[in-house]
């Protein structure tokens, strides 16, 4: 007896149309002159170009930072810090001897004189000697005797005006302080003078030579044998006294002063600051 053979599966009709419409389709979607083949082309090449240079584009998600290297010497921020830091001791070490506070006056007190310069002197002007902030005009008659380079800084200044200039280089000194709470000395611009002797050296004999008029008039002494006495020694240090002391007896024709070197501005503030000092102290005498 032979075994019953299983029949062949038929496929349905349903089926079968399925799969010709789906290869149908395919098959005219391929077509070179269709345009969603090129369309289909285009997104697969784009996409395959992506993937093979995705290496090379640069990440989203930042780098690590690097760790910040120690501050040296030489970096740029603290060389700034550094000589700010510097700057300020070096002011604070120089007002030692103290800060100054200027009032601020009415101009009747001190613009306006200068504005009536005419009318100061009943014989002559004042202007000229109050021009170029008091220093004067330019003493060009000194050519030939002051080295052509210095003369620009020598002007005809009169005694009497100084206190101008002392309200100028004030008004602008590095130990001037805007609040009174802190400062050693007042100074109101009313053009008051001050005392000559702080200018001078406190050994008069170290620069200068006494000789008695009247010893001279009435044949006892004569002027030669005074100066014979001295050795050449003694004349160069002499000398070099008067050099050192010159800058002192003058005044810089500038609002900011002379760098390093004290002029009489200097020296009369420095006396200002150690006679208050002094009066502070409970030995001081005031008629001393």
């Amino acid at each position: 007896m032979l075994p019953k053979s299983v029949p062949s599966a038929v496929p349905q009709p349903k089926t079968l149309a399925s799969k010709i419409t789906l290869t149908s389709s395919l098959t005219s979607l391929l077509q070179p002159q269709n345009p969603r083949t090129w369309i289909l082309f285009t997104v697969l090449f784009i996409q395959i170009l992506l993937l093979c240079n995705l290496h090379s584009f640069p990440s989203s998600i930042p780098p690590p930072l690097s760790p910040i290297p120690a501050a040296t010497d030489t970096d740029t921020d603290t060389d700034t810090i550094t000589t700010t830091v510097h700057h300020s001791t070096r002011t604070l070490d120089q007002c030692g001897s103290g800060k100054v506070f200027v009032y601020d006056l009415p101009q009747t007190f001190n613009n306006e004189i200068l504005l009536h310069c005419d009318n100061l002197n009943p014989w002559s002007s004042r202007c000229d000697a109050l021009s170029n902030d008091a220093f004067g005009r330019s003493a060009a008659a000194l050519a030939g005797i002051v080295p052509e380079d210095l003369l620009p800084a020598w002007h005809w200044t009169d005694q009497f005006v100084t206190e101008i200039i002392f309200h100028n280089r004030l008004i602008n000194h590095k130990c001037r302080v805007m609040e009174p709470e802190s400062a050693t000395a007042f100074y109101m611009p009313f053009y008051a003078g001050l005392a000559y002797e702080w200018f001078l050296p406190v050994e008069p004999e170290s620069y200068s030579v006494f000789i008695d008029r009247n010893a001279v008039k009435n044949g006892t002494l004569t002027v030669k044998n005074v100066l014979e006495k001295f050795t050449k020694e003694e004349v160069r240090k002499m000398r070099e006294k008067v050099i050192e002391y010159i800058p002192r007896l003058v005044y810089a024709n500038t609002k900011q002063g002379l760098d390093g070197v004290e002029d009489a501005f200097d020296v009369a503030i420095e006396g200002v600051f150690k006679r208050i000092k002094e009066q502070e102290q409970p030995q001081f005498h005031k008629w001393k």
